[in-house]
């Protein structure tokens, strides 16, 4: 919960659940997936700043049993939507398949996001993509996993979300040696230091939005939004 004073009253959760709140009524504004924010119409974002990659990405993986172009079933991470559609659309762009979905412990491929992705995923697998890899090989372009986005942000809380993300990236060295110190992630502070300064990327302009838009055009190819909307930019 945020400080009752500043008039933020601040929630995390996964990824997947934040669009259900924002259309719930239950959030004004959150770290939406870019999945999200294509899906719904009206949505405004704030422009300058997102989560997303150029290149590999470390934390957003596919791993196939079978090699790429026979997969007939895929698991979906339940933490992901952004991923999971990236997972979708290179494996139809690429490899002219799309697998139905099954469990993790019976599919052809399994999508695995986050924390996860830092150690290597139990049992025989032929082949592991990075998906951030895969989409700038595919397009040349970033790819943005999630947006801050609502239907009523204004300039003045974009302005806010914009400070708050440049004091983070300042912070990130003490970010990535407390992540390290955790143990949680089994990595040593310069590799979280090298993921979080050269894997994931914040910075939200030109070649991210047209990134975005040529994912949303995908979505629609592939049938998996029947509408794409972009967002305002605030």
């Amino acid at each position: 919960a945020g400080d009752p004073r500043n008039g933020i009253d601040l929630h995390q959760a996964e990824p997947s659940l934040l669009g259900r709140e924002m259309a719930a009524g239950r959030v004004d504004l959150a770290l939406l997936p870019a999945f999200a924010v294509l899906s719904n119409a009206g949505l405004k974002a704030a422009d300058g700043i997102s989560i997303g990659s150029d290149g590999p990405v470390r934390s957003v993986l596919l791993y196939a049993r079978r090699p790429l172009g026979k997969i007939r079933t895929l698991a979906s991470d339940p933490a992901s939507l952004s991923s999971n559609a990236l997972a979708r659309v290179l494996l139809a762009e690429r490899h002219g398949v799309r697998p139905t979905p099954a469990r993790a412990d019976e599919a052809d491929a399994v999508v695995i996001i986050g924390d996860a992705a830092f150690k290597p995923l139990p049992g025989p697998w032929q082949e592991v993509v990075d998906l951030g890899e895969a989409w700038r090989a595919l397009i040349g372009l970033p790819f943005v996993y999630a947006l801050w986005a609502g239907p009523t942000l204004d300039a003045r809380t974009a302005g806010i979300l914009r400070e708050a993300a440049r004091l983070g990236l300042e912070d990130r060295p003490r970010i990535a040696a407390d992540a390290a110190k955790d143990g949680r992630l089994g990595i040593h502070k310069t590799e979280a230091l090298t993921y979080l300064t050269q894997h994931i990327r914040y910075e939200l302009g030109e070649r991210q939005r047209k990134g975005l838009d040529a994912f949303a055009g995908m979505l629609r190819v592939h049938g998996l939004l029947k509408e794409a909307h972009g967002p305002a930019w605030i």
